[in-house]
């Protein structure tokens, strides 16, 4: 079980229940996430990265980076594959098989690092571990003119003569040993070094039968004890070793190159655009990113990389369960019942009922009669009540031997109305 944040861990119903499709499991179960833990390195300080000396001196200055244990041990590393640098992003990508001997990029290109690190041959443990732990993620800004100056875009003669020992480079072509080539810079470079962390902590999930999450885990906590001793229970391995695998995966090259277009090079810069919701990350028009616009995105990134890994990975990273050493959780079932039945044919027949009684009600109300009865002529006592204390009595007294005319004749003249 994974989301955007954590992979949680799977349980079971320890009794055997019959449940519906619609019947969902809710308890409280570990959850596992990491961090990325990034920070901004200062240029020529913390780290070393200078393109232009491919092809003149060790690889290792190239680039290197300055990696603090948590310790406060200092460490040099270096790129995983060392000759990348030099390969995808020194000048020797002008003739890169990428660019099939013949294309270049010119004018605002843009390039994106992402490495693991490694550090020296005759390193110790302690040190091959600290540069395991880290990983260098950069964008770089440039102007390139690499098609320009005596040769065009014909490569292949002058990479012929730069690879011949015989023939002094700066006096064949004086001034063009590095034609068109803007090295990386304090003003066009920006890296940032992550040393990824793991946390276990305990969440409250929905899930269904199938062990789906039916929504967002609630209630994240992570526990109190974070050390070494208390992650090793859980995984087949020590937690440092995890998370080295784990950067091996998420931040691993994907033969990075000079663009000057919007679409990443890497696959952690392409899910970071994802994260942020945008491509000016990776769009060499824009400014150099800062720390503050990548932050965000790259937390977002990688933890949903790292809960996805490690939820596809399970059945090899974590401890197998057993009934004898593994904790009962306690949870509860949730079964949905209808309480109410709607059917729609019978809904919209009583919405035509009320519709009618609506319309009635309101012409009734409209075109009311504007007499109104003193006594409703529903019975003998009503019309007594009405006439008992009137004068009206005493008017009609001996008319009852008249017709209606002879009566109409007399109330007229006695100026009576009805």
């Amino acid at each position: 079980m994974s989301d955007k944040k954590a992979t949680y861990a799977s349980f079971k119903n320890s009794e055997a229940v019959s449940l519906s499709a619609e019947s969902y499991y809710q308890a409280r179960t570990k959850c596992f996430a990491a961090e990325p833990r990034c920070k901004p390195l200062m240029f020529d300080q913390d780290y070393h990265m200078h393109l232009w000396t491919d092809s003149m001196g060790d690889w290792k200055q190239i680039f290197n980076v300055t990696v603090t244990s948590a310790s406060g041990r200092q460490t040099t590393c270096y790129g995983t594959d060392g000759n990348m640098f030099a390969t995808y992003y020194g000048s020797s990508s002008r003739w890169h098989p990428q660019y099939n001997g013949t294309i270049c990029r010119d004018g605002k290109v843009g390039a994106e690092i992402a490495t693991t690190l490694q550090a020296d041959l005759d390193a110790t443990g302690e040190e091959k571990a600290i540069c395991r732990s880290a990983v260098a993620v950069g964008w770089i800004r440039a102007t390139h003119h690499y098609c320009d100056g005596p040769l065009g875009a014909n490569q292949f003669p002058r990479r012929q003569l730069m690879t011949d020992p015989n023939v002094d480079q700066e006096t064949a072509y004086p001034g063009f040993y590095y034609p068109g080539f803007e090295d990386a810079a304090s003003n066009n470079t920006f890296l940032m070094l992550c040393q990824p962390e793991i946390q276990v902590g305990e969440a409250t999930v929905l899930v269904d039968k199938t062990g789906n999450l039916k929504e967002p885990a609630r209630d994240l906590a992570p526990d109190q004890d974070q050390s070494s001793q208390a992650l090793d229970k859980y995984f087949s391995n020590d937690g440092a070793e995890l998370m080295s695998r784990s950067s091996l995966f998420i931040f691993r090259t994907l033969q990075p190159r000079w663009h000057n277009d919007t679409f990443a090079s890497e696959f952690i810069h392409y899910f970071m655009n994802r994260a942020e919701g945008s491509l000016r990350l990776t769009d060499p028009n824009m400014p150099l990113p800062t720390f503050a616009d990548v932050e965000t995105p790259m937390n977002q990134a990688y933890s949903r990389l790292f809960a996805i890994w490690l939820g596809v990975n399970r059945e090899l990273l974590f401890v197998p369960a057993n009934n004898t050493t593994t904790p009962q959780v306690s949870g509860i079932v949730i079964t949905p019942e209808e309480r109410l039945l709607f059917v729609t044919p019978l809904f919209i027949i009583s919405e035509c009922i009320l519709s009618i009684y609506i319309i009635v009600s309101l012409i009734v109300y409209l075109r009311r009669p504007g007499r109104y009865l003193a006594r409703m002529p529903t019975s003998l006592a009503a019309i007594i009540a009405l006439f008992a204390s009137s004068a009206a009595v005493k008017d009609l007294r001996g008319t009852a031997h008249m017709t209606n005319k002879e009566r109409e004749k007399y109330l007229k003249e006695l100026g009576c109305r009805r």
